[in-house]
């Protein structure tokens, strides 16, 4: 080798090419934003698949041969999901070496640090929530959650990847409200398609829901399905009708009152009317959980481990459901705290010394240990960022009572109160820069 850079290798793996239409997979699902596995079948799907896997089979086979040739003894790769980078992730797996997958957080503080896996993982998420959901949080603990959930209902969350239903309209309870209100709240599954850690026993989604339904005696006409506002905006070169088309026929033929995903309706203000909140993993459950409603998720998720709802992956957990519709209010906000504390301050790593500023930028302060990216690549076991739990409920009550008031803007203007750190300048290399600047021109999120 000549110098500290590699490129790609031309010829690639003689794996067989089904290994790479597996490694591109996800990237396929997330360019056509498919909804359901018959989506798969499409042209456009086939087609997208065929382009990608040529350039993961180069990944692939490069990534061998620099492990090999420079006898490495450890990766840290960028996302790992994608197909290029799943190439090189699936290559180090296969070579037997350790391998550190790197990510923005969900609030972008901190990184999402993953061993021997992409960014989907769900195994660590789930190993600390099982630890940490019986204790106690701090008064700080649960204040730097619930400024990040009131963030969410003041819509100031402005370090978040994407933001929704901005400038949403109040509405009423748009069905019928004779028995129990039930508001569904799907969201798009194509990222997660393909990864074991997120697979569930329904062959669709719909067919959950119409068990949850049918399990709880649920009337039809008393509930309502909102389409998920993402659904409405072009990530790439697709919308994502897909996903609307798949819900808006499930909802004809149930007879359900069905809200288009452009619509301006508030999700906030139907989750507070609503009584169930049915989820199939995605990061609504927060809302929801915050307002005091009980949660139920189809899909295994971040969060799913952390008891603030209740897991209803197949016909044998529909007995789950009496158990999160047991909770009172107060119990279900300190389950939702304690959830979101986990995510974002125990799984998240560095989340004192990379701090976002906006989606694509971020300031970064000292005293973070390199140590800990070491440890992580020889155990391969996550340790939480913060371990610490409160001797006492006495804090956690108090940001609960706060909470379940709906005191937003007050919990938005408490300042925690944190040591101060001396800064640290990072930057791109000059011929990069660009790139960020760039990049603040265009519309939050994927592009």
């Amino acid at each position: 080798m000549s110098g500290p850079f590699d490129s790609f290798r031309e010829d690639g793996s003689e794996l067989s090419s089904e290994r790479f239409e597996k490694i591109s997979h996800s990237s396929a699902c997330t360019l056509v934003r498919t909804e359901i596995k018959s989506d798969e079948q499409r042209l456009d799907f086939r087609q997208t698949l065929d382009q990608l896997a040529p350039a993961a089979r180069r990944a692939y086979a490069s990534a061998r041969d620099w492990i090999r040739k420079r006898h490495l003894e450890g990766i840290i790769l960028f996302n790992g999901r994608m197909d290029v980078t799943r190439g090189i992730l699936e290559a180090a797996i296969d070579a037997a070496i350790p391998v550190v997958t790197v990510e923005r957080t969900w609030f972008s503080d901190g990184l999402l640090l993953i061993p021997n896996d992409g960014p989907l993982a769900l195994t660590q998420h789930h190993e600390l929530n099982k630890k940490y959901r019986e204790y106690p949080l701090t008064r700080h603990q649960a204040l730097l959650v619930a400024r990040r959930i009131a963030s969410r209902f003041l819509q100031t969350n402005l370090t978040e990847w994407r933001s929704y239903n901005r400038n949403a309209q109040q509405v009423s309870w748009p069905a019928s409200p004779d028995g129990r209100k039930v508001l569904i709240l799907p969201s798009s599954r194509n990222e997660v398609e393909g990864h074991s850690d997120w697979q569930t026993g329904w062959a669709t989604f719909g067919d959950g829901i119409d068990s949850v339904l049918t399990h709880l005696n649920i009337s039809r006409s008393s509930v309502v399905l909102r389409c998920h506002p993402n659904w409405a905006e072009r990530i790439g070169q697709r919308m994502g009708e897909l996903s609307e088309a798949h819900y808006l026929e499930w909802g004809q033929r149930n007879n359900v009152n069905v809200i288009r995903s452009a619509d301006k309706s508030s999700s906030l203000s139907l989750m507070a009317d609503a009584d169930v909140v049915i989820v199939n993993g995605g990061s609504a459950v927060f809302e929801a959980g915050a307002l005091g409603k009980p949660c139920i998720t189809l899909s295994p998720a971040t969060y799913s481990k952390a008891g603030n709802c209740a897991e209803v992956y197949s016909n044998d957990m529909l007995s789950n459901c009496e158990t999160v519709l047991s909770l009172s209010a107060k119990d279900i906000v300190k389950r939702t705290l304690r959830a979101g504390y986990t995510h974002n301050y125990r799984h998240s790593q560095f989340t004192r010394y990379v701090r976002a500023i906006s989606p694509t930028r971020f300031v970064y302060y000292e005293g973070g240990s390199a140590k800990r990216i070491i440890d992580l690549l020889r155990s391969g076991q996550l340790q939480p960022d913060d371990a610490t739990v409160a001797a006492d409920m006495a804090g956690e009550d108090e940001i609960c009572e706060m909470i379940l008031a709906k005191d937003w803007k007050e919990i938005g203007s408490l300042v925690p109160d944190e040591p101060a750190l001396m800064q640290r300048r990072i930057q791109r290399l000059p011929a990069l820069r660009w790139v960020d600047r760039v990049r603040d021109l265009m519309p939050r999120g994927d592009i």
